[in-house]
């Protein structure tokens, strides 16, 4: 019986070994089967300016998977990575596929001309507009006397305005005269060829300018505070988009590289011909009473070595050199008025207002008949003032306290309105921002890393209690402003202000009513 339990046992031993090998036991079959019928997941990822089909694909394992890449129009690919393969035409075929990938696509937008291209002749101006081309990030437009403009050659244009927007006026042109024009396009630093070459004859218009632009004048301390740089960049931003026409441009200190700082960002705008004055005076109180004001220039207190204006004004072209060989800004004020229409002209001044003072304290000469006082009184309509803190305050703001007796005479003998724009309205607004390599070579990127005490240095802008001054003297109530009028009164002794609220008065204290971000998004787009 023991011996009969035992053979029973090895026989069911046996039985069951052949039926675990006829099942494949060691799991080789199964695995061959699963890795058949594996899977793997293909996505793409793209970059602004086109897509590629279909955006995912499941794979088998070993296989390869096709593509269809479909740029936008004006842009065509530049890098595709991820999962391997190559690229026909618009057709990509991975690798075979053993595991999930990425495909990442990069786009880049084509070197176009411009299209579009138009002009309106004005009187002595000419508004050109064009259509924007994808990822074009400044404009040149060149303009002659005579047809065939071709960029690669000076030879063959009178002109160039630089680092434009559409639409753009070119002034300075004679009546009558026919002129041409094209417009190219850059687009990571390489310039695209010409648009179509158009024409027109300028011709005097009825009624105003071309888009009702304002004439203004451009009045800066021009070198301790770079904000300036900023406000005058941002100003040729609203003349490039015809808000605004400037007659001149006058520094208020006597610092020597001050004026021709200021003509080389009037010449890096394509307006080098501006007429550009300076302060021939001394200063009335404060630290430099009696003596020449910021006469080394550099930044607030001279001595911290940002002399942002001596390093634009040794590093790009100018027309105008030091301030010994420069126009008083007064005479250049007074021409540039006496040929404006009346009530026409907006004052605006973002440092001290030496020249201002002495404009209202000036007699008769060969451009006009008037004395100062009533040259102003027929052609200004305002002065815009950077100045004061708000509403009032013992603490001088910055350009009333250096030179406060000029400042102070304006206050009170301006026989047209001033609008006031206080310190800590812009205080917290900042612009003329840039990342990384972006704007290298742009005056204002150079005039800011200069001043390099300050968060400009490294592309976070400045505070813009300049460039909102240009933006209330331009927009004015078009933008969210609220106004109270009143009578501002500047201490003659050191610049402190006291507001006195009168509904008749004839000064108006500006408030902004909207947020910080909403002046930077408005500000910065027009500074490059």
């Amino acid at each position: 019986m023991r011996s009969f339990q035992k053979h029973l046992l090895i026989l069911a031993f046996l039985v069951l070994t052949l039926v675990i090998t006829a099942c494949g036991g060691s799991g080789t079959a199964q695995d061959e089967d699963a890795e058949v019928t594996r899977t793997h997941l293909v996505s793409a990822s793209t970059s602004i300016g086109g897509a590629i089909s279909p955006s995912q694909k499941w794979v088998r394992h070993g296989a390869t998977a096709v593509f269809v890449v479909a740029p936008d129009a004006g842009y065509v690919l530049d890098t595709i990575t991820g999962c391997g393969g190559s690229l026909n035409g618009l057709e990509f075929t991975t690798e075979a596929v053993t595991q999930a990938c990425v495909l990442t696509l990069g786009f880049q937008a084509m070197l176009q001309s411009p299209v579009e291209f138009e002009a309106t002749s004005g009187d002595g101006q000419v508004l050109s507009s064009w259509a924007e081309r994808p990822g074009a990030e400044r404009y040149n437009i060149y303009w002659g006397s005579r047809p065939g403009i071709d960029p690669r050659s000076t030879a063959s244009y009178d002109g160039m305005n630089a680092y434009v927007r559409s639409p753009h006026v070119v002034d300075g042109l004679k009546n009558g005269s026919e002129y041409f024009f094209v417009v190219t396009a850059f687009i990571g630093g390489e310039e695209s060829s010409s648009s179509t070459e158009i024409s027109s004859i300028p011709a005097p218009s009825s009624g105003s300018d071309l888009k009702g632009r304002i004439p203004v004048i451009f009045d800066s301390d021009a070198g301790p505070d770079v904000d300036d740089l900023v406000a005058h960049a941002f100003l040729h931003g609203l003349v490039n988009n015809g808000e605004a026409k400037l007659l001149a441009s006058i520094a208020s200190t006597n610092y020597a590289k001050s004026a021709g700082m200021l003509n080389a960002v009037d010449t890096w705008f394509g307006r080098g011909d501006t007429p550009v004055g300076t302060f021939k005076g001394t200063a009335e109180g404060g630290r430099f009473d009696g003596g020449p004001l910021f006469p080394r220039g550099g930044g607030h207190n001279e001595s911290d070595g940002a002399d942002w204006a001596g390093a634009i004004y040794d590093a790009y072209p100018r027309r105008v050199g030091l301030a010994e060989a420069v126009p008083d800004g007064v005479v250049v004020y007074r021409e540039a008025l006496a040929g404006q229409p009346d009530g026409s002209v907006t004052i605006i001044t973002v440092g001290m207002l030496t020249v201002v003072s002495e404009l209202l304290r000036s007699h008769a000469d060969e451009f006009d008949e008037r004395n100062g006082h009533d040259l102003v009184a027929d052609k200004v309509s305002k002065i815009v003032v950077m100045g004061t803190r708000e509403p009032n305050s013992d603490s001088p703001e910055f350009n009333m306290r250096h030179s406060p007796g000029h400042a102070s005479h304006v206050a009170a003998d301006s026989p047209v309105p001033i609008w006031w724009m206080p310190f800590f309205q812009a205080h917290e607004v900042f612009t003329g921002r840039w990342n990384g390599a972006e704007h290298e070579g742009h005056i204002v990127r150079f005039g800011l890393e200069a001043f390099d005490h300050v968060p400009g240095s490294d592309g976070n802008g400045r505070q813009s209690w300049d460039a909102m001054t240009v933006l209330l003297a331009v927009r004015g109530d078009a933008e969210p402003w609220r106004s109270k009028a009143g009578t501002m009164f500047i201490d003659a002794r050191n610049g402190a202000s006291k507001w006195t609220e009168d509904v008749n008065g004839r000064h108006l204290l500006w408030t902004k009513d909207a947020s910080t971000d909403y002046f930077e998004s408005v500000i910065e787009p027009f500074i490059w």
